[in-house]
């Protein structure tokens, strides 16, 4: 243990499962919170089956713990990222539609089209797709009423 803490940490650490002082899996499991990045191996002469069972169960019990804690927080992060953006998103799609309320309209009208689009022709991204679409009235943010009335009439283009 001495070694762990002045020497360390080490890539891996190997123990036999018969030790003087203590059984390899107590020496694992104090070699882990000196070292948790280390990989542990627990070695044995002995063929006891009970014994070997007991040190995968106390090794397995605690990474199986750990992983569905990591799964549970990435999943977190996962959904409090995705709220976050989608209220950005939702703020400046507000902030468009307060120097042009017809924006609003206009989002309402092509976002159903581009969800459509999107699902049938296999958008390996749509959730993009879609805030493409919402986030494309920002540029008309920009146009003088005359063209953004041409535009919304067709006239631009005859």
């Amino acid at each position: 243990m001495e070694a762990l803490k002045t020497d360390g940490p080490f890539h891996v650490i190997v123990s036999d499962y018969q030790m003087p002082e203590m059984d390899g899996v107590e020496f694992l499991t104090k070699a882990k919170d000196a070292s948790s990045s280390s990989v542990r191996i627990l070695l044995s002469g002995n063929a006891d089956l009970a014994m070997a069972i007991d040190a995968v169960n106390e090794c397995c019990e605690k990474a199986l713990r750990d992983a569905l804690e990591f799964h549970r927080l990435s999943n977190v992060e996962t959904h409090m990222t995705s709220k976050m953006t989608h209220g950005v998103i939702q703020m400046v799609s507000d902030i468009a539609a307060m120097h042009n309320p017809g924006l609003n309209s206009r989002t309402a009208r092509i976002l159903p089209l581009v969800k459509s689009l999107s699902r049938n022709l296999g958008d390996p991204d749509p959730w993009s797709t879609e805030v493409a679409a919402v986030l494309s009235s920002i540029g008309f943010i920009f146009l003088p009423d005359r063209l953004l009335d041409m535009v919304e009439t067709g006239d631009v283009f005859g």
